[in-house]
């Protein structure tokens, strides 16, 4: 007898006796038909997609969300600049005006018009205790820095902050005083009383 053929009958008694089927040894493995494939998991091929290395796992381009475009840093919600009305207001005020009174061993008297038309002398012999409006700052100061000079080589005190296009006068002996005005905080403070900041200075 073919020793395949034996094979094949012993393989088929020992598969009645344990209850199997039999092993076809001479049929070729066919696939399946497509309704008794199992079923695809699309949702693990789709995953598996992005570690592809030529597929990007980067989310395309889209657009903001609504309250990232509506939203702006610039600009305080409604009720809180009513309510920072009155305090805004006053702090414009103040920056509107500089005045100060001193007393001390200085000498001399300045004139200024803008930065560009200052002229005078004012010596300290070495300092002077100033007091006033000096805008959004102490209105306490020492002043040691002398002012001196024509123009647009006149040399401010370093101890004073001017204003853009200030404007005043200035005289000391032993005893001081100063007294000036600063146009565009005076346009900021009138501006203000609509909601309008152009010096960009409300808190």
């Amino acid at each position: 007898m073919n020793e395949q053929l034996r094979h094949t009958i012993l393989a088929f008694l020992i598969s009645l006796m344990l209850g199997v089927s039999a092993p076809n040894v001479y049929a070729e493995s066919a696939p399946l038909p497509l309704y008794k494939q199992p079923a695809r998991n699309l949702k693990m091929e789709e995953s598996q997609d992005y570690r592809d290395p030529q597929i990007s796992p980067k989310q395309g381009w889209r657009s903001l969300p609504r309250e990232s475009r509506n939203k702006s840093s610039s600009s305080a919600p409604w009720w809180a600049q009513a309510l920072l009305w009155i305090p805004n207001r006053v702090l414009d005020l103040i920056d509107v005006f500089r005045i100060d009174v001193g007393a001390g061993p200085a000498v001399g008297g300045i004139v200024r018009i803008t930065r560009h038309g200052q002229a005078g002398y004012r010596r300290m012999l070495p300092f002077s205790l100033r007091v006033g409006d000096f805008g959004r700052s102490s209105p306490i100061i020492i002043e040691t820095d002398d002012e001196l000079g024509v123009g647009d080589s006149f040399r401010p005190s370093g101890d004073r902050t001017l204003c853009r296009g200030e404007i005043g006068l200035g005289l000391d002996l032993g005893l001081g005083a100063y007294a000036g005005i600063c146009p565009a905080e005076l346009v900021d403070f009138f501006a203000g009383l609509i909601f309008i900041d152009p010096e960009s200075d409300d808190i």
